[in-house]
């Protein structure tokens, strides 16, 4: 093999060529040879895989750097896996919050990587603490389980020791944390805790947290669950432990070895946890795509397949948010209605008709609620076929 350095791949103009073993390449060629490696030119819209985890330190953590790259060099259906790391996928400007949540709603696999590391700050969390941005990642994921049938793969990643062996995060017991480091004793010992990792995190609802979440629903429209506004940090972080997962120490590459043979044997894991969350991403796929030839199917066998798909159904849809100034965020929660209430084409008529105003409203405020006169504008315009 041949290592070449990224950053210089990147500074190579189109009329320039490096040379590589004796061949002179231009930089499309090159870039063509080591596409496996590359980032696309143009940042993607979609990924299958989506790694949410906490920042060991300015330059990121290596374990998820090898990870990334693992998955980044593996194919499914003869393409790149394309995964979502924001040290690696945001572009400069972008909001960090908004983009990272938007990134986790077009992907496949929700992958956290839940470790002592991950959870340590949390366990001071109060309702009035700043944005946790793990825990924000963690809350809209278990919301959209619920309400996308996204699937989320917790890797339970324990602590290193020195022989290249992992811990099991399940029985681990770290002495008592400030969020930051260890609580000492008045010896500077540190102070035992007897609390398995995960019960150390606060039964509160962190109200930073929940305001991202509903700024983010009505910005791009996606619907949040009921529980999404009450769901405490502990609550979400059991709700992570409790999807089917990998736990790391398990990885036969994991165990024994050091120096040079540590290094290659934990290479060696994350190509195994590569493979798991490769063939995690395929079952889901397969499972949402024989999903979606379902519904297709009894929509034509139904005849409703017109309905479902009527242009003048959704943009009489959308001009009645509009008018409120409830669009787009409403209009995911606001097309679920009206498809589960067989709405053919003239949305404010077929809702007078059946006197299904009341009923229209609630359904709009179960993804947030509606300003007085808001409600009583709509209900108005609602109740009258003229």
């Amino acid at each position: 093999g041949v290592l070449v350095d990224y950053s210089q791949v990147e500074e190579i103009g189109a009329g320039q060529a490096v040379t590589v073993h004796d061949r002179d390449l231009t930089a499309i060629e090159l870039r063509q040879l080591l596409a496996m490696s590359l980032p696309p030119m143009v940042p993607p819209k979609d990924f299958h895989a989506f790694i949410s985890y906490r920042w060991s330190s300015s330059t990121g953590d290596p374990f998820v750097e090898r990870l990334y790259d693992c998955l980044s060099g593996s194919e499914m259906a003869g393409k790149p896996l394309v995964v979502f790391l924001d040290r690696k996928r945001l572009q400069d400007g972008e909001v960090l919050d908004m983009a990272f949540m938007a990134a986790m709603v077009n992907s496949s696999l929700i992958v956290p990587i839940v470790s002592w590391a991950a959870l340590k700050k949390m366990t001071t969390l109060s309702t009035d603490s700043s944005v946790d941005n793990v825990l924000l990642e963690w809350s809209l994921g278990v919301d959209l389980i619920a309400s996308m049938g996204k699937r989320m793969m917790p890797l339970f990643v324990g602590a290193w020791s020195d022989d290249g062996t992992m811990s099991n995060l399940f029985t681990d017991r770290p002495p008592l944390t400030n969020g930051w480091n260890d609580v000492l004793d008045a010896n500077g010992m540190p102070i035992a805790d007897s609390r398995d990792v995960f019960s150390r995190v606060p039964d509160v609802v962190v109200r930073s947290v929940v305001e991202r979440l509903e700024k983010f629903s009505r910005e791009h429209g996606v619907a949040l669950s009921p529980s999404a506004h009450t769901r405490s940090a502990r609550q979400v972080v059991m709700e992570v432990q409790k999807c089917l997962g990998v736990p790391v120490w398990e990885q036969e590459a994991a165990h024994g070895g050091s120096g040079i043979e540590m290094l290659w044997k934990q290479w060696g894991m994350h190509e195994g946890l590569a493979h798991k969350v490769r063939d995690a991403v395929a079952k889901q796929q397969q499972s949402a795509g024989a999903a979606t030839s379902s519904l297709n199917t009894s929509v034509e066998a139904t005849g409703s397949r017109e309905r479902q798909l009527s242009s003048s159904y959704k943009a009489g849809l959308e001009a009645l948010l509009d008018e409120f100034k409830l669009y787009p965020s409403y209009m995911s929660v606001a097309t679920a209605w009206c498809d589960a209430q067989g709405v053919l084409s003239n949305v404010v008529q077929e809702i007078s008709e059946g006197e299904a105003g009341d009923d229209f409203i609630e359904a709009l405020e179960q993804h947030a609620k509606l300003k007085p006169l808001v409600k009583t504008r709509l209900r108005k315009k609602l109740s009258s076929t003229t």
